[in-house]
């Protein structure tokens, strides 16, 4: 694993433990955005880690995740059963 994908997948688990921890106080809407960056920052780890990119914008974040993960799936469907 890539050191800048290590930052990400660690910044990601501390969004979701912060969301996790929120969630037990009347804030869902705290915790939700605390969730939603908990999952901005998997995805940018999983982009950085397969494609060696920096997503800048949040449509470029979409994009190339949507782009990432269909070739990720379709090489998972092309290979060979264990």
């Amino acid at each position: 694993m890539k050191p800048e994908t290590a930052d990400h997948i660690a910044k990601a688990r501390e969004c979701l433990d912060a969301a996790i921890k929120i969630n037990t106080f009347p804030l869902p809407q705290v915790a939700a955005k605390e969730a939603y960056l908990a999952v901005f920052h998997a995805a940018h780890a999983f982009i950085f880690e397969t494609t060696g990119k920096v997503v800048k914008s949040h449509g470029g974040m979409r994009t190339m995740f949507a782009l990432v993960a269909k070739d990720d799936r379709v090489s998972i469907v092309r290979s060979p059963r264990c």
